[in-house]
């Protein structure tokens, strides 16, 4: 685990890395045997670098075809990148050693994948007995990472609990892991705290801490946490990554495009990056600019037709067209989005919308009432309806429709809405009522509502004091 990182900034590992690169690049043979390939597929995946390491992989396999330790990589690809069972069942059958350990986890995540679970746990607990006792350590272990990894947590602390080591690295660190996967963020924060003081030059402690505090919206201790990764590894994307998601979420637009725009330059094959620069740059009021980004992102992700940033992009670029006045265009693309998408109650909402904008209300209010009255709505379509008259300079109108979809279905993301209204409509009182409930029931709505009117470094829960005390 994090011993990986000590190998990756050793001379041998560096010498290794340099020569593979240098033949890769050159389409030259490569003399290096199978786990140096599996380390460097290793390397580019801590440095969230995927398609660099399936590669690597890929280079491995044309020399020894059946290596476990490298199919491994494929099958878990074919599972959690691809979806793909079948293809990890066939890759499965390519390794040519099935005493290898990595055969058996394998097989028993295809099994998990397949929600064949009490299969799973009989196979695990035949191969506990038949395996030799010295070995039952670290076999533990990696089934605890295997069931914490598909989110089986009861399962991972029975497995953890029977190891002899609980104050190993690994025993820690897999705490760390199940924290996370829990939900109990608090104590992964605490846990990951106490890896840091041992060993402050982990990377990977260090972005599972700012993953950790950014699922508790402590965005700023998480920009904190990738800086410190980044200073030990400046090519590691995964604190980049959180980086600029943290920096998006605390809405700081400009330097969150600074930050993916690097994202985009490390992998130009990936279109999320081009997906969240055109979401800042709407956030900015640069529509020009994020159409320019969103086709980019579409332009890549053309051939990917299953993703499900497809829906996304085109959904995103039916709005920004829409602020342009390209009606037509707009229409288009929301045509594209319910292809995508699949989802016919937020089309006619993207619709509605669009024809709100272009000032044909007559046409938009057919749209909305086929939205709300679609039997798959809910009350986020009643809510994104309102907000589409808040866009509009609607202000009076937007102000019932979320006080409505507050009041009497119950929805409280309508909060900071109507807290965003009651202040543009002069309600002094009703907004302060209506902010302190957002900020204590959506904390995360809420800075994405009115994170705007606040300075960036205050949290949500700060955001009531200082409005009351700001006249």
């Amino acid at each position: 685990m994090n011993n990986d990182f000590e190998y990756f900034n050793s001379d041998d590992f560096r010498k290794c890395l340099k020569e593979y690169e240098r033949a890769r690049d050159r389409g030259t043979t490569m003399f290096l045997d199978v786990n140096d390939f599996a380390d460097i597929a290793d390397y580019y995946n801590q440095m969230g670098n995927s398609s660099e390491a399936m590669t690597a992989i890929r280079h491995g396999l044309d020399i020894f075809p059946g290596e476990a330790v490298l199919l491994s990589y494929i099958i878990r690809s074919d599972l959690h990148m691809n979806q793909d069972a079948q293809s990890a069942k066939m890759h499965l059958e390519m390794i040519s050693d099935t005493s290898d350990p990595e055969y058996f986890y394998c097989m028993i995540e295809i099994l998990l994948t397949e929600g064949e679970k009490d299969v799973v746990d009989q196979e695990i607990n035949k191969k506990y007995l038949e395996i030799d006792t010295e070995e039952h350590d670290d076999f533990v272990t990696d089934i605890a990472e295997i069931y914490t990894d598909y989110l089986y947590t009861s399962e991972a602390k029975k497995w953890l609990g029977k190891t002899d080591d609980k104050k190993s690295i690994d025993y820690k660190e897999l705490c760390g892991r199940i924290a996370m996967a829990e939900g109990d963020y608090a104590s992964c924060i605490h846990i990951y705290q106490q890896l840091l003081d041992d060993n402050p030059f982990s990377c990977e402690y260090w972005d599972n801490l700012a993953t950790a505090q950014m699922q508790t919206d402590q965005y700023y201790d998480a920009i904190t946490s990738c800086d410190y990764s980044l200073a030990i590894s400046p090519d590691n994307l995964i604190p980049l990554r959180n980086k600029a998601n943290a920096l998006y979420a605390i809405g700081d637009y400009e330097k969150a495009i600074e930050a993916y725009t690097e994202l985009s330059k490390a992998d130009p094959d990936d279109a999320v990056p081009h997906l969240s620069i055109g979401a800042a740059q709407m956030n900015l009021g640069n529509y020009s600019a994020a159409v320019e980004q969103l086709k980019y992102a579409e332009r890549i992700n053309r051939t990917n037709i299953d993703s499900p940033l497809n829906a996304d992009i085109t959904r995103e670029l039916a709005i920004a067209l829409s602020r342009l006045k390209k009606t037509e265009e707009a229409l288009t693309y929301s045509e594209k989005y319910k292809d995508y998408s699949g989802n016919i109650p937020e089309t006619n909402v993207l619709k509605g919308h669009i024809y709100l904008e272009a000032g044909d209300s007559d046409t938009a209010i057919a749209f909305f009432s086929k939205a709300v009255n679609d039997p798959l709505a809910d009350s986020g379509t009643t809510l994104r309806i309102a907000i589409s008259f808040y866009d509009i300079g609607e202000t009076e109108m937007a102000y019932e429709l979320f006080k409505e979809i507050c009041y009497k279905i119950g929805d409280e993301k309508a909060w900071p809405y109507i807290a965003l209204c009651a202040k543009d409509l002069g309600k002094r009182n009703e907004y302060l009522d209506c902010l302190k409930h957002a900020c204590e029931k959506v904390p995360d709505e809420t800075r994405l509502v009115l994170g705007d009117s606040f300075p960036t470094e205050l949290n949500v829960a700060e955001y009531y004091d200082y409005e009351r005390n700001n006249k």
